[in-house]
């Protein structure tokens, strides 16, 4: 069945996906359906759906609003049998990109299109897909709403152990210290360490505008590297400060 959002669902909420989710698995005959919540009482308590197609089905169900303790108190698709068209199809991949991009935060946009648009085959439904730089941009809005948010200042902030290596295991992030007022993180590994020691020329660059706003300073070290100059070590730090350079 496809789920097709009516308008102002919010559509990247885990309640409204784990509720989609689970009305899917319950009614009768799984064609596209349209959710609309459509209060009963004073308690919004319940939430009436019915079908995608509404010139040609009239099946409709009535479930509880509470994603954690959902029943079916009426479900009206017994003759609910027509087949999916190609905008359910649509619907149906675009939800699986979004219940994709929240159970892997960390994956990367092209990993998320690949293991779900990566599937469809269907030229007719590929057309009716957004371009895939707006289907990447739909997948980082999910991503982000799944991660807290930013804080306002370092202090006290203690880095996560898998935001401080590579993916090979390597410790690519220097700490000073989440108490330190002064504090100082430096990007750099032990491979890129040794080129800065074999480079005679080193260019040294320090911005304020690109920093993070939960920084003053972005420090910058090249090395030259078979010629060229190389970006070898990033620093960001709190203060703009003589003794923070040293």
């Amino acid at each position: 069945m496809t789920l097709l959002m009516g308008p102002g669902e919010p559509q990247h909420d885990s309640r409204e996906e784990k509720y989609f989710h689970i009305i899917r698995n319950t009614l009768k005959r799984p064609q596209q359906v349209y959710p609309a919540i459509a209060p009963e009482g004073t308690d919004r308590t319940r939430r009436h759906w019915r079908c995608a197609d509404r010139e040609i089905c009239n099946g409709r169900c009535t479930a509880d609003q509470d994603p954690d303790n959902i029943h079916i108190t009426r479900d009206g698709t017994g003759d609910h049998q027509h087949n999916v068209g190609v905008e359910g199809h649509v619907k149906k991949a675009v939800n699986a990109l979004k219940r994709r991009a929240q159970e892997e935060p960390d994956a990367t946009p092209s990993q998320v299109l690949r293991t779900t648009i990566g599937g469809v085959h269907s030229e007719e439904i590929l057309l009716m897909l957004s371009e895939r730089n707006a289907l990447k941009r739909n997948v980082n809005r999910v991503q982000n709403g799944t991660r807290p948010p930013n804080p306002t200042s370092m202090r006290g902030v203690d880095l996560p152990m898998n935001y401080t290596v590579t993916k090979r295991g390597e410790v690519f992030i220097h700490d000073s210290g989440a108490e330190d007022e002064e504090r100082v993180l430096i990007f750099s590994t032990q491979e890129k360490v040794r080129h800065l020691s074999a480079s005679g020329t080193l260019f040294c660059d320090g911005t304020f505008k690109t920093a993070p706003t939960q920084f003053a300073l972005l420090f910058t070290v090249h090395g030259v590297v078979l010629g060229y100059p190389v970006p070898l070590v990033y620093a960001l730090t709190m203060r703009k400060r003589e003794q923070t350079y040293r």
